[in-house]
C-alpha cells in the first residue's frame, strides 16, 4: 500500500521575475514499511521536499497524498491533526524543550494536548533508545547523541505510520551518528513505520533499504530495493 504518492510536484519561491524553482515536477511513491534515504547536494531541493511531502509547506503545483488524504483538500487544521497524531518529525538540531527531563520530551505531544499518558509505552521507549537512567536529566545534561534519541523517542511515543527525519546525523559525529541510524533502523523493522529521511552522508544512506537523489530539483537516481 502506498502511503505518499507524489505526482508532477513543482515548488518554486520568489515572486514575479524572481520566482525559482525548488522542486520540478516530481512523481513518487513510497510504500508502507519502507525506509526511505533522500540524498543530493546542499541547495538540491531534499529539504523541501520533505516538507511539501509532510504538508509542513505548501506545493505551487501538482499533487500530494498522505495517509490516503489530499493535502490540496484538507484543511491546515485537518494537517496539523494529522501531523499530531499520525506523522513523527525528527530534526537536525532535536528541537528539545530545555526546560523539560527526557521524559517529558518524549510526552510533548500529549501533555500540550493533554492526552492521557501511556506509560507502558514510555518505559518502553526509553529501554529502545538506552535513557531510562536519564530519564530525570534536562537536555543541557546531555550529549548530543543523547539529545537526538530523546527526540526519536518523541517521534515514536504516538506510533505514527510514518516519520520524516531532516539531517537526523547531520550534528552528531560518526559514532553517535552510527547509532541514531541502527536505532531508525530498528524502529523501522520493529514496528514497520514508514521512514523518510534526509542526509548528506551517503553511507548513513544506506542504511535505508531505498535511496532516492535529487539534483536540481528533480530525481536522477531511484534505487528501489524494497
Amino acid at each position: 500500500m502506498d502511503i505518499i504518492t507524489a505526482e508532477n510536484v513543482y515548488k518554486e519561491y520568489g515572486v514575479g521575475q524572481n520566482k525559482v524553482p525548488i522542486i520540478k515536477n516530481i512523481s513518487l511513491y513510497i510504500k508502507e514499511g519502507e525506509f526511505v534515504s533522500v540524498i543530493g547536494p546542499s541547495g538540491s531541493g531534499k529539504s523541501t521536499l520533505l516538507y511539501l511531502l509532510s504538508g509542513m509547506e505548501p506545493i505551487t503545483d501538482g499533487n500530494v497524498r498522505i495517509l490516503g488524504h489530499d493535502l490540496s483538500k484538507i484543511t491546515d487544521k485537518e494537517i496539523s491533526r494529522m501531523r499530531q497524531e499520525k506523522i513523527g518529525f525528527i530534526f537536525q538540531f532535536y528541537n528539545l524543550v530545555a526546560e523539560m527531563t527526557v521524559d517529558d520530551n518524549i510526552l510533548l505531544s500529549n501533555l500540550i494536548g493533554k492526552a492521557e499518558i501511556n506509560k507502558q509505552r514510555l518505559e518502553e521507549l526509553l529501554d529502545l533508545v538506552g535513557l531510562r537512567e536519564h530519564r530525570t536529566k534536562f537536555p543541557n545534561e546531555l550529549s548530543g547523541g543523547q539529545q537526538q534519541r530523546v527526540a526519536i523517542a518523541r517521534a515514536v511515543y504516538n506510533n505514527p505510520a510514518v516519520i520524516f527525519a531532516d539531517e537526523p546525523t547531520g550534528n552528531l559525529d560518526t559514532k553517535n551518528s552510527t547509532e541514531v541510524m541502527k536505532l531508525l533502523k530498528k524502529i523501522n523493522e520493529k514496528y514497520n513505520t514508514t521512514i523518510i529521511q534526509v542526509t548528506h552522508d551517503e553511507q548513513q544512506a544506506k542504511y535505508a533499504n531505498r535511496i532516492l537523489r535529487i539534483e536540481d530539483g528533480e530525481i536522477v537516481y531511484d534505487n528501489t530495493g524494497f
